[in-house]
């Protein structure tokens, strides 16, 4: 896939999945400031905590971890997670230096495809209420403000959902 940025040199994305080789790297980034400030729990991880999440991560055949590339460079990560209510949460994270490039939007346009490939029938993205950039990205993916309140919300979030067959 390749970006969409008018006048922008075409750039190759691709999303291939986390391997063991991908730990330490993951958690550089988890920690990075920028990455923390933008996540629900607010704070760093230490590398014990981080492995234990990944170990169990790579096993959980409910859970797909992505790397997001960009002409052979990783730049960023996507989650795709199971629910029991019978969506997958989405969560998306792009390195310092890889936002604003047009990455992002074709990044979860091309991740939401493949779930609904794999037969996911809906995806939610909670998304902290002042994360602007990731809410107009979510938005330009195609996901929309979630239309009912079967799920709570939790405080400081908004949800957006994309639907299979809305994309």
């Amino acid at each position: 896939m390749t970006d969409g940025e008018p006048g922008a040199p075409a750039a190759t994305i691709v999303l291939r999945r986390a391997g063991e080789s991908d730990r330490d790297r993951l958690l550089g980034w988890r920690n990075l400031p920028e990455i923390v400030a933008l996540s629900s729990s607010q704070r760093t991880v230490t590398t014990a905590e981080h492995g234990a999440w990944f170990a169990a991560a790579l096993a959980d055949p409910g859970c797909h971890l992505l790397i997001v590339e960009v002409d052979g460079e990783p730049v960023g990560h996507i989650r795709l997670q199971d629910s029991p209510a019978g969506y997958a949460t989405i969560t998306v994270y792009l390195v310092p230096g890889s936002t604003g490039r047009g990455i992002g939007v074709p990044a979860l346009r091309d991740a939401s495809r493949r779930s609904f490939e794999a037969g996911c029938r809906e995806l939610r993205a909670f998304v902290l209420t002042d994360n602007a950039r990731s809410i107009a990205a979510f938005t330009r993916a195609g996901f929309g403000a979630l239309d009912d309140e079967s799920e709570p919300i939790p405080e400081g979030h908004v949800c957006l959902v994309l639907r299979s067959g809305l994309q």
